[in-house]
């Protein structure tokens, strides 16, 4: 049997984007086309995956040492598996949720909360303590995104979400020649972190 070149398995598969359960089947075939599909399905992440625990921990995986340092002090214990096959956050290149931002920081949220029960770190009896430790870990991840995803040419950030950057993360837009549209809607900045979001 022929195998086609990536370019031809690329242009199927980039058709079948809209029919992300026929392209999850077609992961399990071979490694060419795997290495064909993740791109596509990683590209643009929908709102609902975000509510997922295991997309979570894949990207709990994904943190740095400096972003795991963070979640140090609230007792968390990372994830020790191996690291994923693919890195996958490298492919995004979207996250706008300008549809609905509050599902999005809602989603966001919700897969964090499940993913910290699942793991058992959940014996928070205080519910403001659990919404701390979650806010914590988005933090974390959000500094993620934006150092890992080097194709990002789009970024929506609601106002809460911009309120979790630090001065140090709010940097890494100036390091990311791709991106192209930034929407900071309904937010407050420092004059500081202002400034260099304008720079980026």
């Amino acid at each position: 049997m022929i195998t086609l070149p990536n370019e031809c398995l690329y242009e199927i598969f980039i058709r079948l984007r809209i029919y992300p359960r026929c392209l999850f089947s077609c992961l399990l075939v071979n490694r060419q086309w795997c290495r064909n599909i993740v791109p596509i399905l990683w590209s643009e992440p929908s709102t609902i995956h975000l509510r997922n625990r295991n997309l979570t921990k894949m990207c709990i995986l994904a943190l740095n040492a400096k972003e795991q340092a963070q979640l140090i002090p609230l007792k968390i214990i990372l994830p020790d598996d191996p690291k994923p096959l693919f890195n996958y956050t490298t492919y995004i290149t979207s996250i706008d949720y300008t549809a609905n931002p509050l599902s999005c920081e809602h989603n966001l949220t919700t897969g964090i909360t499940n993913w910290l029960k699942h793991e058992g770190f959940i014996h928070f009896d205080q519910i403001d303590v659990l919404n701390s430790v979650a806010r914590q870990v988005k933090r974390s991840l959000i500094a993620m995104f934006l150092r890992t995803c080097i194709n990002l040419k789009c970024f929506y950030i609601p106002g809460s979400f911009v309120d979790l950057l630090e001065l140090e993360d709010a940097k890494l837009f100036l390091e990311n020649p791709t991106l192209t549209s930034l929407n900071l809607a309904n937010n407050h900045f420092s004059s500081e972190k202002g400034k260099l979001l304008i720079e980026a």
